[in-house]
């Protein structure tokens, strides 16, 4: 749903920005400004002199700063009317979050169904002064399309359901600027004359993903509910949170964790009990000085198992010195999350969730031993250059949802491998002699060594297509030298220079 106020009794109102070097320009204006001949990027003296003609019977005109922080701030509090209709509401997490997100599964039977469920929606933020528009979809990604679009189609700001089954016949129907791709993606689709998601899923699937990354494929996914996007829910006004005060100072460390605990199993019972998973927690200790030691246990999604939230807070706790006299514990959910449907099947290991649960489990005990963030996951991406084909990134549930599942096996091949598994940083310049100008490797020079090369495979071509901004021509070969050691090297094809990538071991 997007929302922006416009209180009928306002006159026109006029949203400026400073635009670098372009000085105050205009960032948004309401219909009565638009039709004094505002405009979005109108410079703001233009604008001040075409709004001194508006009569004074429109009302007052106002003309205010663009504070997306404030804007922010707003939003949060407009959201907490979303607790009429469901308890699970939050708002979109953009750098200028517009819209107010909320999870109806299971509401609309009490509104008479999602298009009354929508109505009153609708009629609920446009009472309090908003001019809004309300879609429901099956997921997050395709409600704020349907939502965008409708706005950057101008129509009417009617409610909008979409049908369960439905889902990628309005997608294919959105234009790209509706579904959250990133704004060079959308330049370069406009220049592709690709204006509609349809036409860009008509594409072969290989060259898309190519050409406009795992970002643009992750959104699409999303609207279509191929890949969850957990929705991050405001805690209501009450927080959770349990708290343990001492008549006397404890000063046994068993104590304390015994106390410890049971706050902590008290905090996640009642997160649970409003449907929720706890995704971060923070456990306060205060002593007689009335010093308090506090520190953050972080889950990679939301966890509903007290048990398994204490072991992450015992390990924190084995590695630091509480105080010696204690009087006061605190436990504080600090972000709570909606749980993802989990299915329990009779085999479910076969279908790997149980596997991905274990593999997210066991980095949730790395980081609280080893510090949030030493936790590494490597990363395949679909790109011809070698050096960005890979990349190592935190763990966290949006690369463990991507863990293979029980059914896939691999089967090893003998043989050499077709590339190295170790790259070095940077390809390193190396002196070599080859047979004629485009011909294989024959001898080369590595860390003060003359090698010669007994065996070569290649060349294995790669080449960039011309819409990238840098290009690359390569030529690479595997070769095996005198001395047993495998290197992939190759020819910079446009300068005809030799460069070392990477060590066979």
């Amino acid at each position: 749903m997007m929302a922006a106020r416009r209180p009928a009794e306002s006159g026109p109102l006029v949203v400026w920005e400073m635009d670098g070097h372009r000085g105050e320009r205009v960032r948004a204006c309401c219909a009565a400004a638009g039709e004094a001949g505002v405009r979005p990027g109108l410079p703001l003296a233009e604008a001040r002199l075409l709004l001194e003609r508006v009569p004074s019977s429109v009302g007052q005109v106002s003309i205010v700063r663009d504070d997306a922080e404030q804007d922010r701030l707003g939003l949060l509090d407009e959201a907490e009317q979303g607790w009429r209709f469901t308890p699970l509401v939050g708002i979109s997490e953009e750098t200028r979050p517009r819209s107010i997100l909320g999870n109806v599964t299971g509401c609309a039977h009490l509104c008479g169904g999602e298009q009354g469920l929508a109505r009153d929606m609708q009629a609920c933020w446009a009472g309090r002064g908003y001019q809004v528009r309300v879609a429901i979809a099956g997921s997050i990604g395709l409600a704020m399309a349907v939502a965008y679009a409708a706005q950057l189609q101008r129509k009417a700001a009617a409610p909008l359901v979409v049908p369960a089954g439905d889902e990628r016949k309005w997608l294919e129907r959105m234009p790209v600027e509706s579904l959250r791709f990133d704004q060079q993606v959308v330049e370069d689709l406009r220049e592709l004359s690709l204006r509609t998601v349809g036409q860009l899923l008509s594409l072969p699937d290989g060259s898309w993903r190519s050409r406009f990354g795992d970002g643009t494929v992750r959104r699409i996914q999303e609207a279509l509910g191929e890949r969850p996007e957990p929705l991050q829910c405001l805690p209501f006004l009450e927080s959770v949170s349990a708290r343990q005060d001492f008549e006397h100072p404890v000063r046994s460390v068993e104590i304390v964790e015994c106390q410890l605990r049971g706050l902590v199993e008290r905090v996640v019972q009642r997160v649970w009990g409003q449907g929720r998973g706890v995704l971060k927690l923070v456990c306060q200790v205060e002593d007689t000085a009335q010093s308090c030691q506090a520190w953050e246990v972080r889950m990679i999604e939301g966890v509903r198992e007290a048990g398994h939230v204490w072991e992450l807070v015992r390990l924190q706790l084995q590695s630091r010195r509480l105080p010696t006299e204690v009087t006061r514990l605190e436990v504080i959910a600090e972000e709570v999350v909606i749980l993802r449907p989990r299915q329990e099947t009779l085999f479910e290991s076969e279908e790997g969730s149980r596997g991905v649960r274990e593999v997210s489990r066991l980095v949730e005990r790395l980081g609280s031993r080893l510090g949030q963030g030493a936790v590494l996951q490597p990363r395949a991406n679909e790109e011809l250059i070698p050096e960005h084909a890979g990349e190592l990134l935190s763990a966290d549930c949006e690369l463990l949802r991507d863990w293979p599942s029980g059914r896939e096996t691999t089967r090893w091949q003998p043989g050499p491998a077709a590339r190295p598994l170790r790259l070095v940083p940077d390809p390193v310049a190396v002196e070599l002699v080859s047979v004629g100008r485009e011909g294989p490797p024959v001898r080369f020079y590595w860390q003060d060594r003359l090698l010669h090369v007994v065996r070569h495979w290649g060349p294995e071509r790669i080449e960039t297509g011309w819409w990238r901004q840098t290009g690359v021509a390569r030529d690479y070969y595997r070769v095996e030298t005198s001395c047993g050691e495998w290197f992939w090297l190759f020819r910079q094809r446009d300068q005809q220079d030799w460069f070392l990538h990477g060590v066979f071991e």
